[in-house]
C-alpha cells in the first residue's frame, strides 16, 4: 500500500493528551492518561476533576488524571508554556487541515460514529460532527 503521510509536527502541544482554549469538562468518571492543559481560559473552566493545586501553583493534580493539569492562571512558567503549546496546536491543526485525504473512500467514515473502530495512519476528514461512546484505536507508527 501507499506510505502513510509524514506525522503532523505537534511541538509543545504533543506534551498534552487534552489541550483546549475554552474549557475541559469531565462528566463520565473516566481516567485521562497524560497531561491536560487549558489556555487562555483559567482553571475555573476545568470542571469535574476535583483539582488539587501543587504547592508551587504551577500545576494541579486529580485522581482522574494520571498526568498533570495546567491552566493559564497558574504560576510562572505555566502561562508561557501553555501559550506556546496552544500556538503549536493551532499550527498543527493548520498543517493537518491542509493535507490531502489518504482514505478518500472513507472520507465520511461510519456516518461520524467512531466507537469501536480502528483507524490506520492517514488523514481523515469529516464534513459532519463525529462522536465515540466507546474506545477508538489509532493504529500506526512513525
Amino acid at each position: 500500500g501507499a506510505a502513510a503521510p509524514a506525522p503532523v509536527p505537534l511541538g509543545g502541544a504533543g506534551d498534552f493528551v487534552i489541550l483546549a482554549k475554552t474549557a475541559i469538562t469531565e462528566v463520565g468518571g473516566g481516567i485521562i492518561t497524560g497531561n491536560i492543559g487549558l489556555s487562555p481560559n483559567a482553571a475555573l473552566a476545568i470542571t469535574g476533576f476535583a483539582l488539587t493545586a501543587d504547592g508551587s501553583n504551577q500545576f494541579a493534580t486529580s485522581a482522574q488524571v494520571s498526568g498533570l493539569v495546567y491552566a493559564s492562571d497558574y504560576a510562572v512558567p505555566t502561562p508561557a508554556m501553555l501559550t506556546a503549546a496552544v500556538s503549536a496546536m493551532e499550527a498543527a491543526y493548520t498543517d493537518a487541515a491542509g493535507r490531502p485525504l489518504s482514505h478518500v473512500s472513507n472520507a465520511e467514515n461510519f456516518d461520524g460514529i467512531l466507537g469501536g473502530k480502528i483507524f490506520t495512519a492517514g488523514v481523515y476528514k469529516w464534513s459532519t460532527d463525529v462522536s465515540f461512546a466507546t474506545d477508538i484505536t489509532l493504529s500506526g507508527s512513525v
